[in-house]
């Protein structure tokens, strides 16, 4: 055979060497590249269990505060901590956490996630779909571009409730109930969502109201034990107790003059009402409308109340199994890469600064970046669209859709029916999906490359200003060099609404000499309202550890036509290191300003 015809026919070949190429690729760059925070504080605490703290656990993380989740999370961090511990890489809560910690950290759960890959693939094929189909199955989960975010790029860790969780299904499709409930009984230790799939699956196959009753009890066994265990405890009480992420399922719903009626309560009651009444027979059918249901109860949860990005993971395998039963399967591929553009639009402008391009503070790159990747360019800022609202309801209205049209009658007749002729969906959907939020990423990142480090920061504003800065007065902010150099300086100003013809001179004073080494007037016609302005200037030479003054006057300005400074809070300035001097009188905030030089010495 031809060259030509064989790379022909591995480019069309379903689940060949270039989709694992190409999963490794994506998988490998963003493993080393993201990582959001929280992963960092709940693995290191759970170095406490090392240390002899046991039942005494959550009483003693208060002082470095608290924990909201049940032990088992907790439990499996400890384990995978010993060789941490052993070679002294981190010994204590609050020791300081190397990346080659926080890598360690996030290969467990990405095993986990790995492992759920496999269990996906046995779920489809103890389900009917045969060896081959259910391969692809597996393959599918691992490569859903919103999976793939919550393991490879979010990097937490709710691939432990989905491993068990999916344990359960497996074991439900085998008819061993006591398992499939025991199992789901242990992914609730994890994250409260199974037992909302739990309960429709239950009542779909039992309608003997003590087996019921029997086995709604088994699911409650590893959380019965661990609560008793832990009740004694006040803060297992206070922050497992208190998580109010929890009761977001409760926020979406009608409001009367006595009470607010949860939409997705009353709902999920009536999807597993209409479970327990509707009568299956043959296995398919099992199969089809149990996927089915889950589906239902997928979409309440993340279609019609509040959501963390990595909590969608627990939908991920009930949308794959979905679409490989439907005769539609090309479309939904499709489908699920409009969910991923949603999605990133709506995280990328809810969560500013944390859950976007921030992500590569905690990556191979977080060092080298020096906190500069928010600094010229944002994710929110290249796709510019900014209504939450209409943001959230395009990703409600794609999985509602994804969820309608995965009704039984829209199925195949036959589970085993082949998908290979749209495999190439399967490889567009990966590729375009991830790379929705991993290009704009590396655009952010290489301009942030380009751009100077920041080496000073005084934080957000709280609406005060110094008032109009007329001809006469004069503001500054006090700052001690910690780099060579200073190459570029931002104001955060405020217009009034208007356009300013008045000029604005920036002065830097070397304070241990007097010394004026830069002064550079500019125009404020083009300064935009209420945001942070350049001031361009020429490189200024620094000595680290001197104190230099940034001072703001402006020959010209009156009332009506001036700009103002915008301040931080009251006591946020550091006494004799960074502090505003407003009309000669030393201040205890900050000037809202960013100094940017080389790297910090």
């Amino acid at each position: 055979m031809p060259k030509s015809e064989k790379m022909k026919l591995l480019s069309t070949k379903p689940l060949s060497i270039i989709d694992w190429i190409i999963f490794s690729f994506f998988a490998i760059l963003c493993y080393l590249s993201f990582q959001q925070g929280d992963i960092i504080y709940t693995a290191s605490s759970s170095i406490t269990y090392l240390q002899g703290h046991i039942l005494d656990f959550y009483d003693y993380n208060v002082q470095f505060g608290g924990n909201n989740y049940m032990p088992s999370t907790y439990i499996l961090f400890a384990i995978w901590n010993i060789p941490v511990k052993l070679l002294g890489l981190k010994e204590f809560v609050s020791s300081p956490t190397s990346l080659t910690v926080i890598m360690w950290y996030k290969l467990l759960p990405t095993l986990f996630y790995m492992a759920s890959g496999y269990l996906v693939y046995k779920i489809a094929q103890t389900v009917g779909m045969g060896d081959h189909k259910a391969k692809l199955c597996g393959y599918a989960f691992l490569a859903m571009p919103i999976g793939f975010f919550s393991q490879f790029i979010f990097g937490q860790y709710d691939s432990f409730t989905l491993f068990f969780m999916l344990l359960g299904v497996l074991f439900f499709y085998k008819k061993k109930w006591f398992r499939f409930a025991i199992f789901f009984g242990i992914s609730l230790t994890f994250k409260y969502f199974p037992l909302l799939i739990f309960i429709p699956l239950l009542l779909m196959v039992e309608k003997r109201i003590w087996h019921i009753i029997k086995y709604c009890c088994v699911v409650m066994i590893p959380m019965a034990l661990v609560v008793l265990v832990y009740f004694p405890s006040h803060a297992f009480k206070a922050g497992v107790g208190g998580f109010g992420a929890v009761g977001y399922v409760f926020q979406v719903g009608f409001s009367t003059p006595y009470f607010a009626q949860s939409l997705v309560v009353v709902a999920w009651l009536a999807i597993a009402a209409f479970a327990y009444f509707h009568e299956l027979s043959e296995n398919d059918d099992i199969v089809k409308w149990s996927i089915y249901f889950a589906n239902l109860v997928t979409f309440l949860i993340f279609g019609m109340s509040m959501w963390h990005p990595q909590w969608l993971l627990l939908g991920v395998p009930f949308w794959v199994l979905g679409t490989f039963l439907t005769k539609k399967f090309d479309i939904f591929m499709i489908l699920e890469v409009a969910m991923m553009l949603f999605f990133v639009l709506f995280t990328t402008n809810f969560w500013i600064n944390h859950v976007d391009q921030a992500l590569f503070n905690f990556g191979v790159f977080g060092e080298m970046l020096g906190g500069r990747i928010s600094d010229q360019q944002t994710i929110r800022g290249i796709y510019r669209i900014h209504n939450l609202n209409i943001l959230y309801s395009l990703f409600s209205g794609a999985l509602l859709v994804s969820t309608v049209f995965k009704h039984p009658k829209l199925m195949v007749d036959k589970i085993s029916e082949s998908v290979d002729h749209f495999w190439g969906w399967a490889r567009f959907r990966i590729i375009a999906g991830i790379s929705i939020f991993v290009v704009p990423a590396f655009i952010c990142f290489f301009i942030a490359m380009s751009s100077p480090y920041v080496l000073f920061d005084s934080g957000a504003a709280n609406d005060g200003n110094v008032g109009e800065l007329v001809a006469g007065r004069e503001v500054s902010q006090t700052i001690t060099a910690v780099s060579d150099s200073i190459l570029q300086v931002e104001v955060l100003t405020g217009t009034y609404a208007r356009t300013n013809d008045a000029d604005l001179t920036l002065d830097i004073i070397n304070l241990s000499t007097n010394e004026t080494i830069e002064s550079v007037t500019v125009d404020t016609s083009t300064f935009v309202d209420n945001s942070y302005n350049e001031i361009d200037i020429d490189p200024v030479t620094t000595e680290p550890g001197q104190k230099y003054a940034l001072v703001f006057s402006s020959d010209n300005a009156t009332e009506g036509d001036s700009i103002t400074i915008y301040q931080t809070p009251e006591e946020t300035a550091s006494e004799g290191v960074y502090y505003a001097t407003v009309d000669d009188d030393d201040t205890d905030y900050n000037l809202c300003v960013k100094v940017f030089g080389d790297k910090a010495s």
